[in-house]
């Protein structure tokens, strides 16, 4: 379609054609400008001697000592024992304390006011990084 035909239907003010045109040539134009000022950014941090954290160690849960704070990075195993984990409030991102259990064992962890026991084998489907 010419761009003609898209300023007409602009002034005139009909249906979906209206904006088209400037739309997705000011959207294109942009991108240059915003890549530039990312690039900037990145060599502003740089320079500044920005340090970047290191990466959480990953550990599996039932390697956590007593009493640590963890956070849950990822369920692995069955489809269906990960749900019924995540129903129980163990999904990425969710944050628990060890309350018991010995390492390499069963655990029993605490998440919000409740306490919940997972054996061995559900412990080591967790991998969690401390928090």
């Amino acid at each position: 379609m010419p761009s003609s035909s898209i300023r007409a239907s602009r002034k005139s003010g009909r249906g979906a054609v209206v904006g088209l045109g400037g739309a997705s040539r000011d959207g294109w134009s942009a991108i240059p400008r915003v890549l530039s000022r990312m690039k900037a950014a990145v060599t502003h941090l740089r320079g500044n001697g920005a340090q970047v954290a290191p990466p959480a160690e990953r550990l599996i849960l039932n390697e956590v000592t007593v009493g640590r704070t963890v956070v849950v990075l990822e369920v692995c195993g069955d489809p269906v024992c990960a749900r019924r984990l995540g129903e129980l409030g163990l999904f990425p991102g969710a944050c628990v304390q060890v309350a018991g259990g010995h390492k390499g064992g069963d655990v029993v962890l605490r998440i919000g006011g409740s306490k919940l026991a997972l054996c061995s084998a559900q412990a080591r489907e967790l991998v969690v990084a401390e928090a």
